[in-house]
């Protein structure tokens, strides 16, 4: 970690932060991105939470900002991650610019998601990458309790590319490859469970093992 970096605790010129052109310092020790964008002035986390590419030099458009490796997408808002292959979404940070300079003041409590009542229970079919975002992303909006994720392989969901790139090379552990956990407290996940057949009729599902 670079010490000239400058400290968004006591701030930094405003007239240096340029339009969609995020600006890397640190709070806390903690590498930060601050952005302005229109109106707005937003300040997240540096890295990518998919394998940890720096946003400095990430695309701001659309309200958010986008990887540069690999073109996850967050919202500038809240940090949300918005498209993949990114699940876990960015820290967000409360951020004021006043006498001409900007300054970050503390970390934003992550937002509380809305639960739904009387919610229908949700399968979600396959413990891939596809499944578990799916999965993850209703625990993330309040629905987690309601869904189950099935797959036939016996392990949690894990990064296939990331299993072929790093860790059968040596350069990262088995451990390293499952895939983040946030979003996922009350979603129910049963591996080693194959699907053999759909009734959509009585919306019911056939597996190969007795539940």
């Amino acid at each position: 970690m670079s010490d000239d970096k400058p400290d968004l605790a006591k701030g930094v010129k405003a007239e240096d932060l340029r339009e969609a052109s995020p600006m890397i310092g640190l709070y806390e020790g903690q590498e930060v991105i601050l952005v302005r964008h229109g109106r707005e002035l937003s300040a997240l986390s540096a890295k990518c939470t998919h394998l940890g590419a720096s946003l400095e030099k990430g695309l701001v458009v659309e309200g958010q900002v986008r990887c540069p490796w690999h073109h996850a997408r967050f919202s500038l808002a809240d940090g949300t991650a918005e498209g993949g292959p990114a699940i876990q979404s960015l820290s967000c940070f409360r951020v004021e610019e006043t006498d001409g300079l900007i300054r970050v003041l503390g970390k934003k409590a992550a937002p509380s998601p809305k639960s739904k009542a009387n919610a229908e229970r949700i399968v979600v079919v396959g413990t891939g990458a596809g499944g578990h975002a799916l999965a993850a992303a209703l625990g993330r909006a309040g629905r987690g309790a309601d869904v189950t994720l099935i797959g036939a392989e016996p392990d949690a969901p894990y990064d296939r590319t990331f299993c072929s790139k790093q860790y059968l090379q040596g350069g990262k552990s088995r451990d390293e490859c499952f895939l983040p956990v946030e979003g996922l407290d009350q979603v129910k996940i049963r591996t080693g469970t194959e699907i053999t057949g759909v009734d959509v009729q009585s919306r019911e599902l056939e597996t190969a093992l007795s539940a």
